[in-house]
């Protein structure tokens, strides 16, 4: 009978003693920094030009070579120009020279493809070449009667110009649709765009107790999926102080892409205040401002790409790590319920089991007594 109470005994100690281990001792330690992971792409001008003609009945790949033509006839000329790059529009000049280089006349296109039209010293495609798209531009060409036939060497020279068409409009009603643009070298010649469109794929990451102090919404600045110059995407960021103490935010980027982090500027701003405006290769541990107890609002971000933005940055896949930190300092959390009893339960839970561990020793010792 005594050896059952006493394990009845044990039993309610051990009982009290994890429920004291529960009640009173976990703790668990939070960090202050929150990251913020945007994917980015930049689309690139680029287009290929190739000259088919027809030989014997078939589709040759190439120019003429010492062939004999006749003044007056048309024979087949085919400029063919593929858009490897992002939606543009596409111009081409062709020019011809006799064989001390002075400039020949030109001889007149034939079978002009739809769309296209013959402004100034270019023919334009009058519509956007979409991504992947192969154009022929004429079928032939007629041969001026000035060309004699005294074995005169004519040489055909073709260029082909790509704009692109985001942020462009050109004025097909004037003599120069294009207006005074740039034509720059795309060094990239293995750039393509995708047959699938790009998508930005962020990811948010928290990192303890700033994800307290900023909320970042789920797909932020989720529309850097191919950016050209001129673009602008923007996001906004909630920021509040829930504690007790006044506290101070700061933002910070890593940007993959060197080119790419000196070509976009990015906008940062509060309540109606610039915190930081530049290249946002500089944005470098920027301060949000102090929040004082309750307070809470708004930062607006706002990334561009520079119209005059050239092509050292086109087909750029890069990533921007955003990097949120606030100066809360590290603190000890207790797990379990949070209620204004609990310190005193601890204690009484403490002392209770205290008082068993007692009990349990006065009836060890009586128990050997009896066994003398």
């Amino acid at each position: 009978m005594k050896a059952r109470q006493q394990n009845r005994i044990r039993t309610l100690i051990s009982a009290l003693l994890i429920l004291a281990m529960l009640g009173s001792g976990v703790y668990a330690a939070v960090g202050s920094v929150a990251n913020v992971n945007n994917e980015i792409s930049v689309g690139a001008v680029n287009i290929t030009l190739d000259h088919y003609y027809e030989k014997d009945g078939a589709e040759v790949k190439g120019v003429y070579v010492d062939e004999d033509i006749t003044s007056g006839t048309t024979i087949s000329s085919v400029p063919r120009i593929k858009n490897l790059g992002i939606s543009s529009y596409v111009r081409l000049a062709v020019n011809y020279f006799d064989e001390s280089g002075v400039a020949a006349e030109a001889a007149v296109a034939s079978d002009l493809a739809a769309d296209w039209a013959k402004i100034g010293n270019y023919y334009y495609l009058t519509r956007e070449a979409t991504p992947g798209e192969t154009l022929d531009v004429f079928k032939g060409i007629s041969v001026p009667a000035s060309w004699d036939d005294d074995n005169n060497q004519i040489t055909m020279v073709l260029r082909a110009d790509a704009i692109q068409a985001a942020h462009f409009t050109p004025d097909f009603t004037n003599d120069a649709p294009w207006g005074a643009v740039t034509i720059a070298e795309f060094a990239d010649d293995g750039y393509q765009t995708d047959s699938e469109s790009h998508t930005s794929a962020v990811t948010v990451n928290y990192d303890g107790v700033a994800e307290q102090y900023v909320d970042v919404p789920d797909g932020f600045l989720a529309q850097l999926n191919m950016l050209t110059p001129g673009d602008e995407v923007s996001g906004e960021i909630a920021i509040s102080n829930n504690s007790d103490e006044e506290h101070e935010l700061w933002v910070d980027v890593d940007v993959t892409d060197a080119a790419l982090g000196e070509a976009l500027t990015v906008r940062i701003e509060k309540d109606g205040a610039v915190l930081y405006e530049g290249s946002l290769a500089d944005l470098t541990e920027t301060s949000l401002g102090k929040l004082a107890p309750g307070d809470a609002g708004a930062v607006s971000v706002r990334l561009s790409l520079p119209a005059e933005t050239g092509n050292n940055v086109g087909s750029v896949q890069g990533a921007i790590n955003w990097k949120f930190r606030v100066d809360a300092e590290e603190q000890l959390i207790p797990v379990g319920p949070q209620t204004e009893d609990n310190i005193t339960t601890a204690m009484i839970i403490f002392l209770a089991s205290f008082g068993g561990l007692v009990l349990l020793s006065i009836f060890e010792k009586r128990e050997r007594d009896e066994e003398k």
